[in-house]
C-alpha cells in the first residue's frame, strides 16, 4: 500500500516546511494550524490547497479536525532553547502548549479516530531542561495515552550547510505492528548521541519499557556547501559600511585574521562571521568576532541579537561582510526557490523557526511513511472477519479436572498476524492473557446491556500453598484468580479495598514517575503499579496505626523486624482460638513487627477485612487461609522498599505533591457522607470531602478518585471540574455493584469497565 493519500494534520505549521517535506514523502496535508498571522500569510501564499486554521491551538477542538492517521507538531522552543531563559514546562508559557496536542488526541479518541502516529520536533535543550524532567514528562504522557515512543537527534548539516541540531520524538500507538527494520535493540551512534542516551536513562521504568530506538538510513554523502547556495548576484547585498567593517576587524583575534588569509591562499571565497560575548583577561565582558571557513553556516535564529551571523566574502583586496539574503536563508532551510518569501525581517523569523525540509523529508520517507503504512494496514486487516470454528475438547489434564473439561467448549479463532499482534499488545497492556482479554470484552458488552458476565472454568492448582511450614490441601475456589494476580498484589484485606480492580485503575492512571495514595489502606493500586513497573515510586499516607506500622516495617524496617513479621504470620493457625490466644499474648506489645502482624492478621480473621466487624468462622478461615501468599507478596514489596515513601496525614500529602506535574494521585477516601459506611468501617473516617476535592482540583498531574454513587458526590465533582464515570466492581462475595470514578488530567485510552 502506498503512502499517497494518507492524511495528516500539521500543528504549529509555521510557513509550511513540514507540509513540503511530507508532500514529497507522499502524504496529504488535511489540516494545518498556526496562530502567527505573518507565518499564516506565508503558508496560505505557498500552500493554498491546504485547509489552514489561524486560531491559537488552545481554541481548537478535536471534532473540528478531519480524520488523520498522523499528527506532526513543531511546538514553540523558546522555553527550552539555550538562546532563551530555559524556564521549561513548569515556569514557561509557550512550550507547554505541546500538551494541547495530547488534549486533541484525547478528544479524537473519544470520537473513535485517534491518530496512529505522532511526531514532535523541538530543540535538543528539551532533553536537559530541569535535569531532563520536561522530556520525561512529555514521554510519560505519550506512554500514558497508549503509545510507544522513541527519539532521534538529526543535524541539518547532514543535508544542507547549516549547523542546526533538532530533536524528533516519534510515538506510535501500541496496536500498530512496527516493522522490525525501523527500530534497533539499542542506540545508534548517528541518531542517538550522548544527551539523548542520558535523557533516556532518566526516564521512568514504564516509559523505558515502551521505548523504541528508531533508526534511519545514512543521509546523503555529499551535501551542498555554503558556496553552492549563495546567490550569484543578489538584488540587495547590503554590504557592511567601511567604518562598521573596521569595528568588525578590531574585534577579531590574530587567529581570525590568519584564518581569512589562509582562506584567500586556498581559494576559499565564502565563510561566516559571528559575534560572541567573551571575557577578557581581566574578566570584563567583551565582543569577539569569530570567523569560520568550513563551508557551513551556524544555526539560523529568528532573532539573532548580539550574535548577528553574517557572510564573509574574501577577494584579492581583502574581505567584505554582509548579511544573508532572504533567498539564501530560505535555501539554507531547504525551501525551494519557487517559495514566495515575505519581507526580509519576516523571512528571518520564518526561517529561524522553521524545520529544515530535507531533514524532515528524510524522517518522513524512512520512518513516518513505513509507520503510516503499518497503521493503515492494521486498520484494514482489523475490519476483515476472522474464521471461527468451535469444537468439543475432551482432552484432560489431571484426573480431577477431566470431568469439568469435558463439560467445556473450546473456541478457536483464526487471526491474521496483524490482528494477533494488536490483540496481544492490548492484552499485555491490561496484564492478562489474550483469551481472558477477549472474554472481558464480551463481559463489558453484557454489562452494558444489564446482563450477568459469562461463567468461567477455573482449573485447580497443581500444588498447595505453603502455610505454616506445611503444604496445605489445594482449594477449589478462586485458584484461577490467584494465579492471574500472582504476587503483584497487596497482602492486606481492607473494607472497600480496590484489589479486584487494581489492574484496571493502574491502566487508567498510565505510566507515571510517582503515584501518591493519600488514603492508602491496603494500597492495592499503588502496590500493583509499583510491582508491575507502571511507576518509579509510590507515596503512601495512612493514619491507622497498625497499617502505618505494617508499611513502615515492609519499606523501612530492619531485617530483624521484617523477619519477625514474617515469622508471626507463618506460625499463625486458622482458628478463632489461636487468634484469641495471639491477641492476649501480644496485648500491649508495641514493637513494630508485632503491631504490623496483629493488624495484618486481623484483616484475615475478621469478615471482609473489617477489623471492627465480627470474626469469621473456623471453616471459613480454613477455606480462605492463604498466609503463604501474604508472605510472598510481602517479600515482593520488600524488594522495592527504596521506592516507597510514607506519610501520615492525607491532606498534607496532597498539598505536598499537588504542584508536581510528574505525580499522579489515586484517592480512595472513606465513604463518610451522612448515612455512609465510613463510621462503621474505619477508625479514622472524619474528612472534609469538599476541601479534599478542592485541593485535588489544583493537582497538576493525573487524578483518579473512587466514591460511592451519591448525589452529593456528583454535585461536588461537577463543582470542582472532575469528569465522572461508573466503576463496576465486585465485593468479597462476588456481587456486582457500581461506584463512581472521578477523573482529572490526561490518561491512557483504556475502557472504564470490564
Amino acid at each position: 500500500m502506498e503512502t499517497a493519500g494518507i492524511p495528516f494534520a500539521e500543528l504549529f505549521a509555521g510557513g509550511g516546511s513540514v507540509h513540503i517535506a511530507m508532500s514529497r514523502a507522499g502524504f496529504t496535508t488535511a489540516y494545518a494550524n498556526d496562530f502567527c498571522r505573518h507565518k499564516a500569510k506565508s503558508y496560505r501564499a505557498n500552500c493554498p490547497e491546504v485547509r489552514f486554521d489561524p486560531r491559537p491551538i488552545e481554541q481548537v477542538r478535536g471534532h473540528e479536525l478531519p480524520h488523520v492517521e498522523l499528527i506532526t507538531a513543531s511546538s514553540p522552543c523558546q522555553d527550552h532553547s539555550i538562546q532563551g531563559e530555559r524556564r521549561g514546562f513548569g515556569d514557561g508559557e509557550r512550550g507547554v502548549v505541546a500538551f494541547h496536542v495530547l488534549r486533541l488526541v484525547d478528544e479524537l479518541r473519544g470520537l473513535g479516530r485517534a491518530p496512529k502516529v505522532l511526531a514532535f520536533e523541538n530543540v535538543p535543550g528539551l532533553l536537559s531542561v530541569d535535569d531532563g524532567r520536561d522530556f520525561a514528562a512529555l514521554c510519560t504522557s505519550l506512554v500514558s495515552h497508549g503509545y510507544v515512543v522513541g527519539a532521534l537527534l538529526m543535524n541539518a548539516r547532514q543535508f544542507l550547510p547549516q549547523n542546526r541540531l533538532r530533536l524528533f520524538l516519534v510515538a506510535v500507538r501500541r496496536d500498530v505492528a512496527v516493522p522490525r527494520s525501523l527500530a534497533r535493540s539499542g542506540p545508534v551512534a548517528r541518531w542517538h548521541t550522548a544527551p539523548l542516551k542520558k535523557a533516556h536513562a532518566a526516564l521512568p521504568i514504564a516509559v523505558r519499557a515502551a521505548w523504541r530506538w528508531w533508526t534511519l538510513p545514512a543521509p546523503p554523502s555529499h551535501p551542498p556547501t555554503l558556496t553552492d547556495l549563495m546567490e550569484d548576484a543578489p538584488a540587495d547585498p547590503r554590504w557592511v559600511a567601511p567604518l562598521r567593517l573596521e569595528e568588525i576587524k578590531a574585534r577579531m583575534q590574530p587567529q581570525d585574521h590568519a584564518a581569512i588569509e589562509a582562506a584567500r591562499q586556498a581559494g576559499v571565497r565564502v565563510g561566516v562571521t559571528l559575534q560572541k560575548r567573551r571575557n577578557d583577561a581581566s574578566g570584563a565582558p567583551m565582543l569577539r568576532q569569530q570567523v569560520a571557513f568550513d563551508g557551513v553556516a551556524r544555526c539560523l535564529l529568528a532573532s539573532e541579537g548580539h550574535e548577528a551571523q553574517q557572510l564573509v566574502v574574501v577577494d584579492d583586496e581583502g574581505f567584505r561582510v554582509r548579511p544573508f539574503t532572504s533567498r539564501e536563508r530560505a535555501r539554507l532551510t531547504g525551501l525551494p526557490d519557487t517559495y514566495v518569501l515575505p519581507a526580509n525581517i519576516r523571512t528571518r523569523e520564518l526561517t529561524g523557526d522553521a524545520v529544515v525540509v530535507p531533514v524532515y523529508e528524510h524522517l518522513a520517507q524512512h520512518l513516518l511513511a513505513p509507520l503510516a503504512r503499518a497503521a493503515v494496514s492494521a486498520s484494514v486487516q482489523s475490519r476483515r472477519a476472522p474464521v471461527q470454528r468451535a469444537r468439543k475438547d475432551t482432552r484432560g489434564g489431571s484426573t480431577a479436572n477431566r470431568p469439568m473439561k469435558r463439560r467445556t467448549t473450546r473456541l478457536e479463532v483464526g487471526l491474521v498476524p496483524e490482528a494477533h499482534q494488536r490483540i496481544s499488545a492490548l492484552a499485555a497492556d491490561a496484564n492478562v492473557g489474550m483469551a481472558e482479554f477477549l472474554l472481558a470484552a464480551v463481559d463489558r458488552d453484557l454489562s452494558s446491556r444489564g446482563l450477568p458476565p459469562l461463567p468461567r472454568y477455573v482449573p485447580e492448582p497443581r500444588r498447595g500453598i505453603r502455610s505454616g511450614g506445611r503444604r496445605a490441601a489445594p482449594s477449589r475456589r478462586g485458584a484461577g484468580a490467584r494465579g492471574r494476580i500472582g504476587v503483584a498484589s497487596t497482602p492486606v484485606r481492607c473494607p472497600g479495598g480496590k484489589a479486584k480492580v487494581a489492574s484496571r485503575l493502574v491502566s487508567l492512571l498510565g505510566a507515571t514517575t510517582c503515584l501518591v495514595e493519600p488514603f492508602a489502606g491496603s494500597a492495592a493500586v499503588s502496590v500493583r503499579a509499583l510491582l508491575t513497573g507502571a511507576t518509579d515510586r509510590i507515596v503512601l499516607a495512612e493514619r491507622d496505626h497498625g497499617l502505618r506500622c505494617l508499611w513502615q516495617v515492609v519499606s523501612a524496617g530492619t531485617s530483624s523486624e521484617f523477619r519477625g513479621l514474617v515469622d508471626r504470620l507463618e506460625e499463625a493457625k486458622p482458628s478463632r482460638a489461636w487468634w484469641a490466644d495471639f491477641v492476649a499474648r501480644t496485648d500491649g506489645d508495641q514493637a513494630p513487627d508485632v503491631v504490623a502482624a496483629r493488624r495484618l492478621l486481623a484483616s484475615r480473621f475478621h469478615y471482609g477485612g473489617i477489623v471492627r466487624g465480627g470474626l469469621a468462622r473456623d471453616e471459613e478461615l480454613h477455606r480462605h487461609w492463604r498466609v503463604g501468599t501474604m508472605v510472598e507478596r510481602l517479600h515482593a514489596i520488600r524488594r522495592h522498599r527504596s521506592r516507597i515513601l510514607l506519610r501520615g496525614d492525607a491532606m498534607q500529602t496532597i498539598h505536598e505533591f499537588r504542584d508536581d506535574g510528574r505525580v499522579s494521585f489515586f484517592v480512595d477516601p472513606p465513604y463518610s457522607f451522612a448515612g455512609g459506611p465510613g463510621a462503621r468501617l474505619y477508625e479514622h473516617h472524619d474528612l472534609d470531602h469538599a476541601a479534599m476535592l478542592s485541593s485535588l482540583a489544583r493537582v497538576r498531574g493525573r487524578v483518579l478518585v473512587t466514591y460511592d454513587d451519591r448525589p452529593e458526590v456528583r454535585a461536588l465533582a461537577a463543582q470542582h471540574g472532575f469528569s465522572v464515570a461508573p466503576l463496576g466492581i465486585r465485593d468479597a462475595h462476588r456481587r456486582a455493584r457500581a461506584e463512581l470514578l472521578l477523573m482529572k488530567g490526561t490518561g491512557p485510552p483504556l475502557p472504564l469497565s470490564g
